[in-house]
């Protein structure tokens, strides 16, 4: 005759709450990385921002999308913006915001990790 093994686990009720409040916490230590991850761009492509007359500067805006998982970082009011960051075929580039989401895209999972820790600890 086989053998018959009850295995009984207590405390999954528990599991499941802690589960799920931590799974709120890692979403919310998400949105504030994307946020400051966003403003860091900003704040260091600002000194490169070749500055004119002054409207791309003050038009360099963070928007971040309503659930706060992305966010995007432009100029919001300038149509030459692109011309500017790309260059033309008269004209060079003098790129601003793209070495400064480089830099920030190598230092995102850190802030990822950083305000994770932050939120569950």
């Amino acid at each position: 005759m086989a053998r018959r093994t009850v295995v009984r686990l207590e405390g999954t009720s528990e599991l499941y709450r802690d589960l799920a409040r931590i799974g709120g916490q890692v979403g919310d230590a998400v949105r504030r990385a994307v946020k400051a991850s966003a403003e860091a761009v900003a704040a260091d492509a600002r000194p490169d921002v070749p500055v004119r007359t002054g409207e791309l500067l003050s038009d360099l805006d963070v928007q971040v999308d309503s659930g706060g998982t992305s966010a995007s970082v432009g100029y919001v009011d300038t149509y030459y913006g692109a011309f500017v960051e790309f260059g033309t075929s008269d004209t060079p580039a003098q790129p601003a915001l793209g070495p400064a989401a480089e830099r920030e895209r190598l230092r995102f999972p850190n802030r990822v990790q950083t305000e994770i820790q932050r939120e569950i600890s």
